[in-house]
Protein backbone atom coordinates (compact mmCIF):
# COMPACT_ATOMS: atom_id res chain seq x y z
CA UNK A 1 0.00 0.00 0.00
CA UNK A 2 1.44 3.36 -0.92
CA UNK A 3 1.00 6.01 1.74
CA UNK A 4 -0.05 9.42 0.50
CA UNK A 5 2.57 12.09 0.95
CA UNK A 6 5.56 9.72 1.05
CA UNK A 7 7.07 8.98 -2.32
CA UNK A 8 8.05 5.43 -3.27
CA UNK A 9 7.40 3.96 0.17
CA UNK A 10 5.32 0.81 0.46
CA UNK A 11 3.91 -0.31 3.80
CA UNK A 12 2.57 -3.81 4.30
CA UNK A 13 -0.62 -3.47 6.38
CA UNK A 14 -0.03 -6.91 7.94
CA UNK A 15 3.30 -5.62 9.31
CA UNK A 16 1.30 -2.88 11.06
CA UNK A 17 -1.06 -5.39 12.72
CA UNK A 18 -3.86 -4.98 10.15
CA UNK A 19 -5.45 -8.23 9.02
CA UNK A 20 -5.90 -8.24 5.26
CA UNK A 21 -8.52 -10.37 3.51
CA UNK A 22 -8.69 -11.53 -0.08
CA UNK A 23 -8.63 -8.88 -2.82
CA UNK A 24 -12.14 -7.69 -3.54
CA UNK A 25 -13.36 -9.02 -0.17
CA UNK A 26 -15.35 -7.03 2.33
CA UNK A 27 -13.61 -4.81 4.84
CA UNK A 28 -15.08 -4.68 8.32
CA UNK A 29 -15.34 -1.65 10.55
CA UNK A 30 -12.31 -2.62 12.64
CA UNK A 31 -10.09 -3.25 9.60
CA UNK A 32 -11.14 0.06 8.05
CA UNK A 33 -10.31 1.96 11.25
CA UNK A 34 -6.96 0.17 11.60
CA UNK A 35 -6.09 1.02 8.00
CA UNK A 36 -7.03 4.66 8.52
CA UNK A 37 -4.92 4.90 11.70
CA UNK A 38 -1.97 3.20 9.96
CA UNK A 39 -2.25 5.63 7.06
CA UNK A 40 -2.29 8.62 9.43
CA UNK A 41 0.72 7.29 11.42
CA UNK A 42 2.80 6.90 8.26
CA UNK A 43 1.97 10.15 6.49
CA UNK A 44 4.51 12.91 5.98
CA UNK A 45 3.88 15.58 8.68
CA UNK A 46 5.03 18.28 6.25
CA UNK A 47 2.52 17.13 3.64
CA UNK A 48 -0.45 15.71 5.54
CA UNK A 49 -3.44 13.95 4.05
CA UNK A 50 -5.84 16.13 2.11
CA UNK A 51 -8.69 17.28 4.40
CA UNK A 52 -11.30 16.36 1.78
CA UNK A 53 -9.95 12.84 1.54
CA UNK A 54 -9.88 12.44 5.34
CA UNK A 55 -13.49 13.68 5.65
CA UNK A 56 -14.55 11.26 2.90
CA UNK A 57 -12.89 8.34 4.71
CA UNK A 58 -14.52 9.31 8.01
CA UNK A 59 -17.89 9.54 6.24
CA UNK A 60 -17.37 6.03 4.84
CA UNK A 61 -16.53 4.79 8.32
CA UNK A 62 -19.66 6.42 9.74
CA UNK A 63 -21.84 4.95 6.97
CA UNK A 64 -20.38 1.48 7.62
CA UNK A 65 -21.12 1.77 11.33
CA UNK A 66 -24.70 2.91 10.65
CA UNK A 67 -25.28 -0.03 8.28
CA UNK A 68 -24.06 -2.45 10.95
CA UNK A 69 -26.42 -0.86 13.50
CA UNK A 70 -29.37 -1.19 11.09
CA UNK A 71 -28.45 -4.83 10.48
CA UNK A 72 -28.49 -5.51 14.23
CA UNK A 73 -31.87 -3.81 14.59
CA UNK A 74 -33.37 -5.83 11.73
CA UNK A 75 -32.05 -9.05 13.29
CA UNK A 76 -33.66 -8.05 16.59
CA UNK A 77 -36.99 -7.40 14.88
CA UNK A 78 -36.79 -10.75 13.10
CA UNK A 79 -36.12 -12.47 16.41
CA UNK A 80 -39.00 -10.71 18.18
CA UNK A 81 -41.44 -11.35 15.32
CA UNK A 82 -40.56 -15.02 15.08
CA UNK A 83 -40.74 -15.57 18.81
CA UNK A 84 -44.11 -13.82 19.11
CA UNK A 85 -45.51 -15.94 16.29
CA UNK A 86 -44.15 -19.18 17.73
CA UNK A 87 -45.32 -18.44 21.28
CA UNK A 88 -48.89 -18.83 20.01
CA UNK A 89 -48.10 -22.52 19.48
CA UNK A 90 -47.15 -23.13 23.12
CA UNK A 91 -49.22 -25.88 24.76
CA UNK A 92 -50.65 -26.92 21.37
CA UNK A 93 -50.64 -30.52 20.15
CA UNK A 94 -48.86 -30.62 16.77
CA UNK A 95 -47.63 -32.90 14.05
CA UNK A 96 -44.48 -31.64 12.32
CA UNK A 97 -42.73 -32.92 9.22
CA UNK A 98 -38.98 -32.31 9.41
CA UNK A 99 -36.57 -31.54 6.58
CA UNK A 100 -34.97 -35.00 6.88
CA UNK A 101 -38.37 -36.63 6.15
CA UNK A 102 -39.06 -37.71 9.74
CA UNK A 103 -42.01 -36.56 11.85
CA UNK A 104 -42.37 -35.12 15.32
CA UNK A 105 -45.60 -35.38 17.33
CA UNK A 106 -46.47 -33.86 20.67
CA UNK A 107 -47.16 -30.72 22.62
CA UNK A 108 -44.97 -27.66 22.15
CA UNK A 109 -43.89 -26.98 25.71
CA UNK A 110 -41.39 -24.20 25.12
CA UNK A 111 -40.28 -21.70 22.46
CA UNK A 112 -36.86 -20.06 22.64
CA UNK A 113 -34.22 -18.27 20.59
CA UNK A 114 -31.00 -20.25 20.43
CA UNK A 115 -28.16 -20.65 17.92
CA UNK A 116 -29.49 -17.74 15.84
CA UNK A 117 -32.97 -19.13 15.37
CA UNK A 118 -36.23 -20.25 16.93
CA UNK A 119 -36.22 -23.59 18.73
CA UNK A 120 -39.40 -25.51 19.56
CA UNK A 121 -39.46 -27.92 22.50
CA UNK A 122 -41.72 -30.87 21.56
CA UNK A 123 -41.79 -33.45 24.32
CA UNK A 124 -38.18 -33.99 25.42
CA UNK A 125 -36.73 -33.03 22.04
CA UNK A 126 -35.76 -29.59 20.78
CA UNK A 127 -36.18 -28.77 17.07
CA UNK A 128 -34.97 -25.79 15.06
CA UNK A 129 -37.92 -24.06 13.41
CA UNK A 130 -35.84 -23.92 10.23
CA UNK A 131 -35.84 -27.77 10.17
CA UNK A 132 -39.64 -27.94 10.21
CA UNK A 133 -41.10 -28.26 6.71
CA UNK A 134 -44.76 -28.32 7.74
CA UNK A 135 -46.60 -28.03 11.02
CA UNK A 136 -50.20 -29.10 11.68
CA UNK A 137 -52.26 -28.49 14.79
CA UNK A 138 -53.82 -31.69 16.06
CA UNK A 139 -57.22 -31.43 17.80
Amino acid sequence: MEIQGIANVNVNPEDQGVKVGKPGGEMGKDQFLQLLVTEMKNQDPLDPMDNKEMVAQLAQFSALEQMQNVSKQVEGLRQENGLMSAVGLTNKQISAKLSDGSYAFGVISNVLWEDGGIQLQIGNQQYAASDIVSLTLVD
